[in-house]
């Protein structure tokens, strides 16, 4: 006689998990990816379906490790990117460092040339080696 763990787990596949952990139930994510519901329960039984729709739910399910191993650990809350030490980045923050990098370039040559004109103003002192008292 099978049991029932080995019947729920047979069912729960990757794909399964995958899917309810984006939200969805089987007639929902039929009707998001534009399938009939026999589509969902093939690739439930089968454990295979297209990777293009594996990547979706991994997008939807905030990992974007898919995306290479650099950006494994980010992900999006509530619009927002996280880093993997948990900071938190906003869509303003990311349009905001092209304009704060030219900042800090014009600080840093403002700074040389006002080092330069100070350098200008200081009395160039030399001391003569040979002081008598």
């Amino acid at each position: 006689m099978i049991s029932l763990a080995k019947i729920c787990l047979k069912v729960m596949t990757d794909f399964y998990l995958l899917y309810r952990k984006a939200g969805f139930f089987r007639s929902s994510l039929a009707d998001y990816l534009s399938v009939g519901i026999p589509t969902i329960k093939r690739w439930e039984q089968t454990n295979n379906p297209p990777v293009s729709v594996i990547k979706l739910l991994e997008i939807l399910n905030n990992d974007l490790s898919h995306l290479g191993d650099q950006w494994s650990g980010f992900r999006f809350i509530q619009g927002e990117l996280v880093t993997p030490e948990n900071e938190f980045v906003a869509p303003g923050k990311i349009r905001a460092h092209k304009y704060l990098a030219m900042a800090i370039q014009f600080r840093e040559r403002e700074n040389a040339k006002l080092r330069q004109d100070i350098e200008q103003l200081q009395p160039k002192t030399q001391f003569n080696s040979r002081v008598s008292f």
